[in-house]
Parts: C-alpha cells; structure tokens; sequence
C-alpha cells in the first residue's frame, strides 16, 4: 500500500492531527479577538492555514481517492438512500431555529466561505485522515476513536463559552461523528458529509436565536434521540450488509 508508511504509529498520528487542528483554530480565534474583528469570517481564521495544507498534501501526495474524495457518481441509490435523513435533519433544523436571518449579501459571502473551510478540514481530518489511517485496526474502532476525537475538538472550542451545555454540545458532536464516520464507511465518500456538515453549521450561525431554555432543551434532545437512532440504524445496515456479502462470497 502506498501510504502504508503512515499507519506504523496511528495513534501518535492522531493526537498530532488534534493538536495540531486545535492550535490552528485557537491562534485564529485569538487573532480575531486581540484584532477585534467583526467580520462573518473571523471565527474561522485557523481554518484557512489547515485547508490550504490539506489541500497541497492531498493533491502533491495524489491522495485524495485514498482518502474517500470519491465522485458523487460512484454513489448507487441505495447508498443515496441511506443519506436521506441528513436531509430530514437540515430540515428540522431550519424550524428550531425559527428560519434564516441573513443580514447582507456580503455577511453571506464570508460567513460561507469560513463556514466551507470549517466543514472541508474537519471532515478531512476526522473522517478522512484519521478513519483511514485507523481502518487495519477494525471499522468499529476506527469509527467510535475518530469520533472520540471530533468530540474532543469540539470541548477544546467549547471550553471558550463554558457553561453547562457544553456536555450537550460534545455529546451532540460525537453523535454527529459517528454518523457522518458510518456513511464514509458505507459509501467510500466524504463528499456528502462535507456538503452536510457545511449546510449545518450554515443552518446554525443564521438561525434566528431561540431564548427560551426549556425550547432549547427540548430541541437538543429530539436531535440527540434522532441521531441516536440513525446511528442504530447504520449499525445494523452495515452489519447486515457485511452479512449478506459474506454469504454471497462463500456461494461462489
């Protein structure tokens, strides 16, 4: 395997992809606090140096199929299924938060692109460097350790706002991530999950805020039981899928 070299030490590679995404993100979010930046972009300032570095390591390295860039026309429709409720998802989203509110075009235009890099470099690096890199080590592993991480990451960010809800918010995010690792894992792309994970973080930083704490409650549990269930659901999909193949193989 070409890029065999990088899963001699997978665990060490990990904690050196983490810390090195969270220094990134926390020098950008210092830069745009010490500067008092206003614009859209500001939160997203460490994710421009991350992106322009995955972006030159996967196109000099010719690794961007080994890492589950695969085309959106490698998807069959069963697989196109099984992403349908992400959309029912999106949705749900849009009425929490009470709609959109967007207040200019050119809001619009840096809020998308820091949200674009955001979604590329997470996805990349969970989801795409270190899924693959912990796959020998067994899918269930490498699925429930990569969202370990994701969560991780998204405590680090949190701990900038602490309050009680932080627990929910990494909670959240590891459900998020063991999701979006199952469908990489099903379908052999990741094209999808950064589509999504753009889209819903979109959804997040336009909603119209909802003050009212038992609403915001309720709303975190209904997604968090949702996206408890499709994690179910995926599980058993897979298992079934692996079952049936398993079988096909031992007929022939």
């Amino acid at each position: 395997m070409k890029n065999e070299m990088t899963y001699k030490r997978p665990y060490l590679i990990l904690i050196g992809l983490e810390i090195l995404t969270l220094l990134f993100v926390s020098i950008g979010a210092a830069i745009s606090e010490i500067t008092n930046m206003s614009n859209p972009i500001a939160p997203f300032m460490g994710f421009i140096p991350l992106a322009l570095l995955l972006i030159l390591y996967l196109t000099i390295k010719k690794q961007w199929r080994t890492f589950y860039f695969h085309s959106l026309r490698d998807l069959t429709i069963q697989e196109w299924v099984l992403y349908a409720p992400l959309l029912f998802f999106l949705i749900l989203l849009v009425i929490f938060n009470n709609g959109i509110a967007v207040p200019s075009s050119s809001y619009l235009l840096f809020l998308s692109m820091g949200i674009i890099m955001n979604a590329f470099v997470e996805e990349t690096v969970y989801r795409g460097l270190m899924l693959k890199i912990l796959q020998p080590k067994g899918e269930i592993k490498a699925i429930i350790i990569s969202s370990f991480f994701f969560g991780i990451g998204h405590f680090a960010q949190a701990l900038q706002n602490p309050s009680f809800s932080i627990f929910i918010q990494v909670f959240y995010a590891l459900l998020v991530g063991l999701v979006l690792a199952l469908l990489v894992i099903q379908t052999q792309s990741i094209i999808i999950p950064i589509i999504f994970h753009f889209l819903h973080n979109f959804l997040q930083y336009t909603g119209q805020n909802v003050t009212d704490v038992a609403t915001i409650r309720m709303t975190d549990l209904i997604l968090i039981a949702l996206l408890i269930m499709y994690t179910i659901g995926l599980l058993i999909f897979r298992k079934k899928n692996i079952g049936s193949n398993s079988t096909v193989t031992l007929d022939r």
